[in-house]
């Protein structure tokens, strides 16, 4: 059993390394959404606030 595990260790470690590489890509990709769903969600506010502030002074 120690000399399958040995043959398969390198094997398993890259295997590990590789998901745990998706994992960390996946998490930056959802952080990156949620950054450019909120952005869009302040410029929409921000733009709502202007024409308020324009149709008042009208």
């Amino acid at each position: 059993m120690d000399k399958l595990d040995a043959e398969l260790r390198p094997a398993r470690d890259r295997l590990g390394a590789a998901i745990m590489s998706k994992i960390g890509e996946a998490q930056q990709k959802k952080a990156d959404y949620h950054r450019r769903d909120r952005d869009h969600h302040e410029r929409e506010r921000m733009r709502r606030m202007q024409s308020q502030s324009e149709g008042e002074g009208a």
